[in-house]
Formats: structure tokens, C-alpha cells, sequence
């Protein structure tokens, strides 16, 4: 039992000290990830699996998803990927595609992964034939 307190205090302390480190931070604004947490909240989780592709470059892996929402998904597949790759998304079934951040890649006990992803924009409905799509980064220096 006091190994368990030791860990929630440690864990209590590193909360804190990341917080520090953020106000400390020359771009830190008070507040601003409060109102995207708030956003966040309100969505409707739907739970269900389905399936889907991740395609990284010219690299196709194929996964099933368990978790799905406006902001997200969480998907299961027997590869890992690294932490802020940018994926494309296919969902199969629903011939839904769109572009997905992933957050964390988690490997479980059975040896597949738990990958969180995060949607910078809304999904969209796949139009029949090939895709050839390519990302644009805008500049901002005019």
C-alpha cells in the first residue's frame, strides 16, 4: 500500500513540475489549452469496431479500430509508429478517408499496438477511383 502513496505523490510532483516548466515557457498563454479541453468534453465517443488502413508514404497498414470520435480515433494494429508521423486514414466500411496526428503508440501484453490518433480536420467521404493526394505545407512568410 505505500508503494502505491510513493507513486501517486511522484506522480502528484511531476504534474506539478510540468507545470512550472510550462509557465515558464516564453509562449505560455494562461488558459489556452483549457477551452480545447472543454471542447473536447462535449464530443460523443462511439465505440464499435471497424476497419481500417493507415498509410504512411507508399507503406499500407492495415488495423482495427475500437474507438471513434470528431477529434479522433484509437486504433489496434501489430506495428507501432512513431509519435507525430502523420497518417492517412481510410476507413474501409464506411469509405471514409482524412488525415490523422498519431499521439501515442502503445504496446499491449499480446504484442499489437494501441495507436491514438488525432484528426486536424474532419474526415471526409472517399470519391470512387485512385487517390493521389499530396500534403501542402503553406508558407507564412509573405
Amino acid at each position: 500500500m505505500q508503494a502505491k502513496q510513493q507513486q501517486f505523490i511522484a506522480a502528484r510532483w511531476f504534474h506539478q513540475a510540468v507545470t512550472w516548466v510550462k509557465e515558464g515557457s516564453p509562449d505560455y498563454i494562461p488558459g489556452a489549452s483549457d477551452a480545447r479541453t472543454q471542447e473536447r468534453r462535449r464530443f460523443k465517443r462511439v465505440k464499435m469496431s471497424f476497419d481500417l488502413e493507415l498509410k504512411i508514404g507508399s507503406r499500407l497498414i492495415p488495423a482495427q479500430g475500437s474507438d471513434l470520435h470528431d477529434f479522433g480515433a484509437k486504433v489496434i494494429c501489430d506495428h507501432g509508429i512513431v509519435p507525430g508521423t502523420m497518417v492517412l486514414i481510410h476507413l474501409v466500411k464506411k469509405r471514409i478517408v482524412g488525415f490523422a496526428y498519431v499521439r501515442h503508440s502503445t504496446q499491449r501484453g499480446n504484442g499489437t499496438f494501441a495507436i491514438g490518433l488525432e484528426f486536424p480536420a474532419p474526415l471526409m467521404p472517399k470519391e470512387p477511383g485512385p487517390w493521389q493526394y499530396s500534403r501542402v505545407v503553406r508558407d507564412e512568410t509573405f
